[in-house]
């Protein structure tokens, strides 16, 4: 019987390393970004750290953040002791242009905004922020989600983390002028740790190994180590890997499986139809009994993250739709590693849990 593990950290095959490269990320950046500044980084938390670095804020300056945001992103933020407040997200996870719009003093120096599950803002929100661009203020467009989605850039400063995405750790500053970059660390215990729990973790699903919970600890051990240092560089080990993946294929496979996923569970999706510009980062649903659902598909070795469950510094009764959707939404895993068993696997267990619940 197939070891059925879906979700969860990525992984690769030892066959990967020596496949033939297919482009690197400089490449594809270059290819797919053209006429911009890069800065290369270990991953989107030192991407942030490093745009913050390079805007110089005053001690009076402010940042607009949404208010549908991961508590990790606040990190940055907080050690550079960079003055933020937040704005409205609605319940579907489009800026409230009226509220962000109100929130704007002469004290505000950037707006920061995210691009959910892959699936670009709405124009009017696009059209808002060009002219906040005109008018002096910096915007920080997160494409964390949306990297590989194809969309026009709207930020002075965009960068992506591509362990959202595949088992590499890396990420690109796209910015409208160079930035003045700190001397970058290219190897720390948190890229041993990653790089052996990505291994052993191999090893349980396509050899049958029942160490679990030892990859799951090198995973925790390496989160410890990730905001221990804020130059954490893209290595050449990281960027040797991300050679070796198929861009194309990675995409077309998460847009096959949403779209499967969108038709046995359309009234649950919070995003119908997706269009042709997106490659998601995952199907995420909205649904009654989210925890409940969330630990029996983890007892089926479905493991579905959130996204997010927010911190406590953004006011419930004010930003309610985040609030809203932090305490329903549930990533369902689309990538690539998942095969059409794993898939029928896990179309049959949420049509069994979400009737149950």
């Amino acid at each position: 019987m197939k070891n059925h593990r879906i979700g969860g950290e990525y992984y690769y095959t030892p066959a990967l390393l020596f496949k033939k490269k297919k482009i690197s990320f400089d490449e594809y950046v270059r290819t797919n970004f053209p006429d911009k500044f890069y800065s290369f980084t270990g991953g989107g938390y030192f991407s942030i750290a490093l745009i913050l670095k390079n805007l110089a804020f005053r001690s009076k300056d402010e940042v607009l953040l949404p208010s549908y945001i991961c508590p990790t992103v606040l990190i940055p933020f907080k050690k550079q002791k960079i003055n933020y407040r937040f704005y409205k997200i609605n319940e579907h996870l489009k800026v409230d242009i009226r509220d962000l719009q109100k929130k704007i003093t002469p004290d505000v120096k950037a707006v920061f905004f995210i691009n959910y599950f892959g699936f670009p803002q709405d124009e009017d929100v696009k059209t808002f922020l060009k002219e906040l661009k005109q008018q002096g203020l910096i915007i920080i467009e997160d494409l964390v989600q949306s990297f590989f989605s194809r969309s026009e850039l709207i930020g002075n400063y965009a960068f992506n983390s591509l362990r959202k995405f595949m088992p590499v750790d890396g990420s690109i500053i796209i910015s409208d002028q160079e930035l003045t970059n700190d001397h970058m660390v290219n190897f720390t215990k948190y890229f041993f740790y990653r790089l052996g729990g990505r291994y052993f973790k191999y090893l349980v699903i396509k050899l049958g190994s029942t160490r679990d919970n030892f990859f799951l600890d090198l995973f925790k051990k390496a989160e410890k180590y990730y905001y221990t240092t804020d130059t954490f560089g893209f290595n050449t080990y990281n960027s040797y890997i991300f050679s070796k993946f198929d861009i194309g294929q990675l995409c077309s496979k998460r847009i096959s499986h949403f779209n499967i996923l969108l038709c046995e569970f359309e009234k649950y999706s919070l995003f119908n139809p997706l269009p042709d510009n997106v490659t998601p980062l995952s199907f995420p649903i909205i649904i009654e009994n989210r925890d409940k659902v969330r630990s029996q598909l983890a007892k089926k070795n479905i493991f579905c993250p959130v996204h997010w469950k927010l911190s406590d510094e953004i006011n419930k009764k004010e930003f309610e739709e985040s609030w809203y959707l932090s305490e329903k939404i549930l990533s369902i895993p689309v990538n690539e590693n998942i095969h059409d068993a794993d898939l029928k696997y896990l179309v049959q267990n949420l049509v069994d849990n979400l009737s149950t619940y």
